[in-house]
Parts: C-alpha cells; sequence; structure tokens
C-alpha cells in the first residue's frame, strides 16, 4: 500500500547551507504578498536564491496539554483557504527535532460543535499512530 501524502507533510530545520537573507511585502499582479529570500548552496557547490510566498500562519496552541494529542500549533492558509494543524515531533534516533502538519478544510461553523475539536482529535489520533509507526516521539521544544 503507497503512503498517502496529501495534505500532509514535515517540515525540518534549515540546513547548514541556507540562511535567510530577505524579506518583505510587493505586489503581484493585484495582490499584495510577503516574500522571503533564502540563499543556499547546491549540491554541485553553485550558489543560488530560492523564493518563498507566505500561504499563512500558524499560533501556539494555548488550550494544549501535555498528556493529549493535540496539535501545539493551529493556524489558517490563505491561499487555498484551509485550516493547518502542526505537532512538535523528534526524531528518536538522532534526536532532530521537526514539525509534522496536516491540513484540511476550513470549518463550517454552522452547528454546535466546537471549531477543530473533534477533527483535531481525529487528525492528533492518526499523526500518533504515524508517529510509533515511523518509531518517533512527541518532541518537548
Amino acid at each position: 500500500m503507497e503512503y498517502d501524502n496529501t495534505d500532509r507533510g514535515a517540515a525540518f530545520p534549515p540546513r547548514n547551507t541556507q540562511k535567510l537573507i530577505l524579506q518583505g511585502n510587493g505586489q503581484f499582479g493585484s495582490k499584495e504578498v510577503k516574500l522571503v529570500f533564502v540563499s543556499d548552496t547546491s549540491k554541485n557547490g553553485k550558489d543560488f536564491i530560492e523564493v518563498y510566498q507566505k500561504i499563512g500562519c500558524v499560533f501556539e496552541n494555548t488550550f494544549k496539554d501535555p498528556s493529549d494529542k493535540k496539535p501545539h500549533f493551529t493556524g489558517k492558509l490563505e491561499t487555498p483557504v484551509k485550516e493547518i494543524a502542526c505537532w512538535r515531533m523528534n526524531k528518536a534516533e538522532t534526536n532532530l527535532n521537526y514539525m509534522q502538519w496536516k491540513i484540511k478544510e476550513p470549518f463550517a461553523k454552522d452547528d454546535d460543535e466546537i471549531p477543530f475539536g473533534k477533527d483535531l482529535d481525529r487528525m492528533a489520533e492518526e499523526v500518533e499512530e504515524e508517529r510509533q509507526q515511523k518509531g518517533g516521539k512527541t518532541s518537548g521544544w
């Protein structure tokens, strides 16, 4: 069975060759954008600059209890409009801290359910299952 990475991923510390060099605001067509420029070096030793566009923002989940599986961070993506949840993780073999993330459709606020409640629990259970399968542990960083 092939692993489905749709609407999920992981973020790791920058490589030693990567360096944030510039950030700023601009206009792309009729849309205002925020950009970040990161210098890097290819495997062949050639220097280059990557350009990243802001697509959203996450905030620390102040309601998270250390014993629960809820995400450490939650937020919204602007393009496309989605919600994102992020968990601090640690790869046990190398003690590497990283962040695992998952994206979902925005919460429909037409009932009495707490936003991101049951979906958050389901997402947390999926991330926990994956973590256990890969032998990782939740990070405290």
